[in-house]
């Protein structure tokens, strides 16, 4: 009964983690996007999302770009320990995307 538990509540952490993820990513896609912004923006945005929820519990590595000028890409990688029945480390990754403003 305690590795059940455990597991939900593993699988809850990690589901909110990636939410987290997701969301910050495609926030700050948005920013970057901004006609008065730069991909680096972005980068900052994200870093400073990810501090602000998470305190310190989760070092993601974030790499932002605009491969044809046209789109703002963030993409956001970082690893998870789990525990319950299924123990380990898994990798979550997130990517957000928004059209650049002209």
């Amino acid at each position: 009964m305690v590795l059940v538990a455990l597991t939900t509540i593993a699988i809850g952490l990690s589901s909110f983690t990636l939410m987290i993820m997701r969301d910050s990513a495609v926030e700050a896609a948005r920013f970057a996007a901004l006609a008065d912004q730069n991909s680096a923006a972005g980068c900052e945005r994200a870093q400073s999302l990810i501090s602000a929820t998470l305190v310190g519990t989760l070092k993601p590595q974030i790499d932002c770009y605009t491969p044809d000028g046209e789109i703002e890409i963030v993409v956001m990688k970082a690893s998870f320990k789990l525990f319950g029945i299924l123990p380990g480390i898994r990798v979550f990754s997130a990517i957000g995307r928004a059209p650049r403003e002209n």
